[in-house]
């Protein structure tokens, strides 16, 4: 991991609209955080947070303004992503797809695959091992085969909390992790 001084994320004067015919969700939003320091959002409901955190992890692309993490636009490199763990509220998680917990939390770590084990879609002892630490770490050793669909929403929270865990990310952007 890199030294806590350096900048993680850059926000610039950024303006998100999800229309054209609608007001804009952000307007003028500008900050900076370093890595290893904690940022905290408040705000009214339907206030813009989770548009930021979106337009931070590159989902929405920005009207005006810019985004960096570090150095560079997580909207146009996949990389970049790669290095932040998005936890959206739980409303906006489909819990009917058929997965279980282990498939839940285990997700991340595929995208780390190179070379022969990304061709066969085959995890390391490192990554079963990043996947049972994050599920031990949230108390959900007894539901590692459950469905996700089957979960209280919060038995879902805290899987989507290991999930985050098992892709030790840079950056973690959390939107209501205590929601349910």
């Amino acid at each position: 991991m890199e030294g806590g001084s350096r900048e993680a994320c850059v926000v610039e004067d950024v303006t998100v609209r999800y229309s054209r015919d609608r007001p804009p969700a952000l307007r003028g939003v500008s900050f900076r955080a370093r890595l290893g320091e904690m940022v905290a959002l408040a705000g009214p409901n339907g206030g813009g947070k989770s548009t930021l955190l979106k337009t931070i992890v590159g989902l929405l692309r920005p009207e005006r303004g810019r985004v960096r993490v570090f150095g560079r636009d997580p909207y146009r490199d996949l990389e970049v992503r790669s290095r932040i763990a998005y936890l959206p509220q739980l409303s906006d998680i489909n819990i009917n797809a058929p997965m279980t917990v282990w498939d839940l939390v285990s997700t991340p770590r595929y995208v780390r695959l190179k070379g022969v084990r990304a061709l066969l879609g085959r995890l390391s002892k490192e990554d079963f091992e990043a996947v049972e630490r994050s599920i031990r770490a949230v108390g959900l050793e007894d539901y590692v085969d459950a469905q996700i669909s089957e979960l209280s929403g919060g038995l879902l929270a805290r899987a989507m909390i290991a999930r985050a865990l098992a892709q030790e990310p840079d950056i973690y952007l959390l939107d209501e992790p205590f929601e349910s």
